[in-house]
């Protein structure tokens, strides 16, 4: 029988036990008559695993609620970040990224409006409004959609129920010196029987930043706002409806490594979901419909140029999908789930020239996308020690350019017949074996493909600042698909944890942009024209290990990853990051005193694609403190945080970021926050 149990929550559940002394202040709930509504299924459980090293991490490395998005997100392991500007970086997941990989909003797809890919998914969602990361690595990770490279799915937070009326207020600010930033938040949360709200806010300000040896880098400040709405309303006793919506503004945003800046980045998603949980084979039932439209205008007014360009690019997007959880018997228990979405791209470039008419084009010509897909995750506890789990996704894509602008503009290519869609799917198979009380094992295959993306397929000369060149889709383009071979070592010795893994990953028909010799160029001082093409196979390969150490006062994190990558000619693969570690202490006092010191070191990457413009990247080490303390006044609780990124003022640069562009300097930032 289904039934509530009402839990005293102290903290959000997001900040879990690990150090709690830090990331739990802002969200914590001292009240002893606050709590969260929880659903128990006979004797089973909230699902919670000690070896989520995703969400370890992300406990770990949110120590200060004003953390951005990219702060955290390239310290995770197995993840890194395509680095542009100071803003908005790209994530990668072992090398893939842009349309190998999903990355998501509470299961929504959200698709960016920029053709340079200004505007990943993961600029958002804040790190204040984040609750946890549901990450899978490779072709299994098809929840949300069919993959080669994985999923990043970004839970928000939503409202609690209490059994009486409760209010809680958070306050935020920060200074950062080295950009002269100033950052700020808010948190409101209210609560009773059968309802709750929780609103939130924060406020980015930088100006150009100083490098690590004084050097300003010139575009590389922003302005941001982002502000978020959820409620939930319990319908009776098994059913609850949740309502979310995210706002995100930004403006006059730099790209020091780009041509052009922001002029404005807007986004506006909603959801609204609906849970009924049940008694018998089916335990639970969600469904689930959103919307989203992103708006992005990319800007040149404030740089020297020979042509003046306006780059304006918006995408709309609205789906749904209906899950159902089932427990057969107490060995078998899974999830099927039905999705669909439909999604329009559209972006425009006019150049205007100072003596002639200006030239005008469609970089996405109106392109329209419909995906329906279906899937099962099945897990089989086979004996106490040996679990299989095992899935398999099948998925209906359409692909259309809607423009006739557009389709007259591809008719000059001599390309065959567009690719309208494929039948395509994905599957994977994991074995789980528990070897002792202190050490676990798991193997998995998986296979996965991907369709194109809109600027794979119909892109239309779309320059690439990282190599020079014009890049165009092709429309012809077929599926890419991988399969992966992955293996974890999990050590639970009591205090230390340590999680290793291999993995292995084989392409076909690897899309990627070639040369063709016979184009010529659009953009002024471009090197020439590259076409997307399915190339015969890549190979990608690596190992990753994390590592947690805890004691009374004392623990530590530490993330290792490295990644290996080549095509078929034996060509490595561009952007593949190099061996690289992240190392985070904390030591807590008495008196809530909390210190924190951090080191993070890569290797110098010599293994690079020369065709797509890479050159080695040195080798770096950089240190990081922070102290804070935490006490109350009254029912106001504060805690006051000093911290000083990059110490030793290192002039560095990662491999992954565009045109060498040095990261900041020595950086102090002090911070503030109360809770009532």
């Amino acid at each position: 029988m289904i039934y509530f149990r009402y839990h005293v929550i102290f903290a959000f559940l997001s900040c879990g036990h690990f150090a709690t002394a830090q990331t739990a202040f802002l969200d914590s709930i001292s009240k002893p008559d606050y709590v969260a509504w929880e659903y128990q299924l006979d004797e089973l459980v909230i699902e919670h695993s000690d070896r989520d090293v995703y969400n370890t991490a992300l406990r770990y490395f949110k120590s200060d609620p004003l953390s951005s998005s990219d702060e955290v997100m390239e310290k995770l392991v197995g993840i890194s970040a395509i680095k542009r500007g100071n803003y908005a970086f790209e994530p990668v997941m072992r090398g893939l990224s842009a349309g190998q990989i999903n990355v998501t909003i509470d299961g929504m797809r959200v698709l960016g409006a920029c053709t340079d890919k200004m505007d990943p998914v993961t600029s958002y969602v804040e790190p204040n409004n984040l609750e946890k990361l549901r990450i899978s690595q490779g072709a299994d990770g098809f929840q949300t959609g069919s993959t080669v490279g994985g999923n990043f799915d970004m839970q928000i937070k939503k409202p609690s129920i209490s059994m009486k009326p409760i209010w809680q207020t958070s306050f935020g600010s920060r200074f950062t010196s080295a950009n002269q930033g100033v950052e700020a938040l808010f948190n409101s949360a209210y609560s009773e029987e059968k309802f709750g709200i929780r609103v939130g806010g924060t406020y980015r300000k930088g100006e150009n930043y100083r490098a690590g040896g004084g050097e300003v880098i010139d575009f590389s400040g922003y302005n941001k706002v982002n502000y978020s709405v959820a409620a939930s309303y319990l319908v009776g006793k098994n059913d609850l409806i949740n309502i979310s919506m995210i706002g995100d503004n930004a403006w006059d945003v730099g790209y020091p490594a780009l041509p052009m800046d922001v002029g404005t980045a807007d986004a506006f998603i909603v959801g609204a979901t609906y849970d009924k949980f049940l008694t018998g084979k089916l335990t639970q039932l969600t469904a689930k419909a959103y919307y989203n439209h992103v708006k992005h205008v990319m800007d040149d007014s404030n740089r020297e140029v020979v042509v003046r360009m306006d780059m304006p690019g918006q995408t709309t997007t609205f789906g749904g999908f209906v899950k159902g959880e089932y427990t057969i018997n107490e060995r078998l228990s899974g999830q099927v789930k039905l999705d669909a979405y439909r999604s329009l791209a559209y972006a425009e470039m006019t150049m205007y020239f100072q003596e002639s008419p200006p030239m005008f084009m469609e970089t996405w010509p109106d392109i329209e996308r419909k995906v329906i897909g279906i899937h099962n995750q099945s897990t089989f506890k086979w004996n106490d020690k040996t679990t299989v789990v095992g899935g398999i996704r099948v998925e209906a894509n359409y692909i259309d350019m809607l423009s006739d602008l557009g389709k007259r503009q591809v008719s000059v290519f001599d390309f065959g017949d567009p690719n309208p869609g494929e039948i395509i799917w994905n599957a994977n198979l994991k074995l789980d074996r528990e070897l002792n009380k202190k050490i676990g094992i798991d193997a998995k295959v998986s296979f996965g493909q991907r369709m194109p993306t809109e600027s794979e397929q119909y892109g239309f000369y779309l320059f690439n600042a990282y190599d020079g060149y014009d890049y165009v889709g092709q429309p012809d383009l077929k599926s890419e698909q991988s399969i992966q071979f992955e293996t974890s070592v999990h050590f639970d010795l009591d205090r230390l944890k340590i999680d290793l893994t291999g993995y292995y990953y084989h392409f076909d028909r690897y899309i990627m942009g070639r040369i063709d010799p016979e184009l010529s160029a659009m953009t002024i001082g471009a090197n020439g024209v590259k076409v997307y093409e399915n190339l015969d196979g890549a190979m990608l390969a690596g190992a990753e290990s994390q590592l947690t150490y805890k004691m009374r006062r004392f623990d530590l994190l530490n993330v290792t990853t490295y990644n290996y990558g080549k095509t078929m000619d034996n060509d490595p693969l561009p952007l593949i990051p190099p061996l690289k570690n992240n190392l985070e202490v904390n030591y807590r006092m008495k008196r809530d005193w909390v210190f924190t010191v951090g080191a993070e070191a890569a290797m110098e990457q010599n293994r690079v694609n020369s065709d797509f413009g890479e050159q080695p990247t040195h080798g770096y080490a950089v240190a990081n403190f922070q102290v804070s303390k935490s006490f109350s006044l009254r029912d106001v609780r504060f805690r006051t945080s000093l911290k000083m990124d990059n110490i030793f003022d290192a002039n560095y640069y990662e491999h992954l970021d565009w045109g060498k562009i040095p990261r900041m300097g020595r950086n102090v930032g002090l911070s503030v926050y109360l809770n009532f």
